[in-house]
């Protein structure tokens, strides 16, 4: 874990200590010396080479506060967090008024869940502050400890607390809305999202993951809106591109969208998703024939594509193939979870080829998965509509009643079937 991220060059020294390594010269190193070459590999992302050079150190400098503090972040990135806890308490004994000891044993007990002692020694971190600014710094280290724990209602209360004494740095709007945005506070990510816009309205990921939000709570036109925003400022923002094509196909802007996900494929040649997408534009564009190339290159990228399976399946149903339609929905009800549509698919080819029998099976199978779909409930009695029996299928749509209230569909088909029967009754 760093907190502070440098880009050092390699010095004289580093070289030297890799050059008698590499000769197999022991030399001896102050614990400065030591530090400085620790810091440069730890600081680089050379976390293995780092840990060697601390073993190194500790053998020469066994006791050293410096060297055993920097083991402990070492330690860290190995996610040992109980021997770093172990470790950092008894550094504390030795150096109580160092504040990157609090830093280390709070994101270790943050690490393995033990918020409560976290909080305990970000509290005394903060304690230690010497100044305004420094306890604006250590608010911040403390917040993007949990952020990248992914503890967001924790980073949260951080940043906002940072913000409240720092309100110049317009920044910690963005990172409170991110926050809010992963705890689902919807309406308050979108206010501070559109507050930090106000002060930088070229940040792409803030008009990206606003429209993110928008899209949560369904709201499509801002959503459409933010991507375009986002779009504006990074025509090839890959992310931005395919929410927008999906935004467009949920408005049922199937040219539109046929359009971004063509273009989100000229960046990203294969991406299955984009040809999934392209297909499903194109059934609803019902051009069938170049629908089913791009559901077959979507399965060439990924074989175990279940809903890829299902549309093809459904072009085959689509086309009065029943058969052929069967044999896709079993390969995608193989390799997916159980999906209802996917069985309701299954039951509409037994009913069109008058296999009652398997249809009413299937269709009851799929109510007891999902209760709230109205057309289940409609298929379900038009299989003993169609075998002559009224009766059962008006049971069928009554019980249907206690999921789908005051369905209009239901109501229109139960009108529909109480007509016939009484005209059967009065014809007998």
């Amino acid at each position: 874990m760093s907190f502070s991220f440098s880009s050092i060059d390699k010095n004289p020294l580093v070289s030297k200590y890799e050059q008698y390594k590499f000769l197999g010269i022991k030399k001896y190193y102050s614990i400065e010396e030591f530090s400085n070459i620790i810091d440069y590999y730890y600081y680089s992302q050379n976390i293995e080479k780092a840990r060697e050079v601390v073993n190194d150190a500790l053998v020469s400098h066994p006791s050293s506060f410096d060297l055993l503090l920097r083991k402990a972040r070492i330690l860290i990135e190995d996610k040992k967090f109980k021997e770093v806890i172990k470790l950092l308490k008894y550094l504390k004994r030795e150096e109580p008024q160092e504040t990157e000891l609090y830093l280390l044993l709070g994101f270790s007990y943050a690490s393995i869940n033990r918020t409560k002692l976290a909080e305990k020694s970000f509290n005394r971190l903060l304690e230690l502050a010497e100044d305004k600014m420094e306890y604006i710094s250590f608010l911040n280290d403390i917040a993007y400890i949990y952020f990248s724990l992914e503890l967001y209602s924790l980073a949260y209360k951080y940043y906002k607390k940072a913000y409240k004494l720092d309100p110049k740095d317009k920044n910690l709007l963005y990172e409170m809305a991110f926050c809010l945005e992963k705890e689902n506070f919807n309406t308050d990510s979108i206010n501070l999202y559109l507050k930090y816009l106000k002060h930088n309205p070229f940040h792409v990921l803030a008009w990206y993951n606003l429209g993110v939000v928008y899209l949560k709570i369904n709201n499509r036109e801002k959503a459409l809106e933010a991507f375009n925003f986002a779009l504006a400022i990074d025509s090839k923002f890959t992310s931005a591109i395919y929410n927008k094509a999906y935004v467009l196909f949920e408005n049922k802007k199937y040219k539109d969208s046929l359009i971004c996900y063509k273009k989100l494929l000229n960046l990203e040649k294969n991406n299955p998703s984009a040809f999934f997408f392209i297909a499903k534009n194109l059934i609803e564009l019902k051009q069938y024939h170049k629908a089913l190339k791009f559901l077959k290159k979507t399965l060439d990228i990924v074989p175990k594509f279940p809903q890829a399976w299902f549309e093809i399946a459904n072009l085959f149903y689509i086309n009065n193939k029943f058969k052929e339609s069967r044999i896709y929905i079993l390969k995608a009800l193989k390799l997916g979870d159980l999906n209802t549509d996917y069985i309701k698919l299954l039951g509409k080819t037994y009913l069109k080829e008058k296999n009652y029998k398997l249809a009413a099976k299937a269709f009851k199978w799929a109510i007891e998965n999902n209760p709230y779909d109205e057309e289940l409930w409609i298929n379900y009695s038009e299989v003993y509509e169609n075998e002559g029996n009224l009766k059962k299928a008006i049971d069928i749509l009554n019980n249907s009643k206690q999921y789908l209230k005051n369905n209009k569909r239901v109501f229109e088909k139960l009108k529909s079937l109480s007509y016939k029967s009484n005209i059967q009754k009065h014809t007998k």
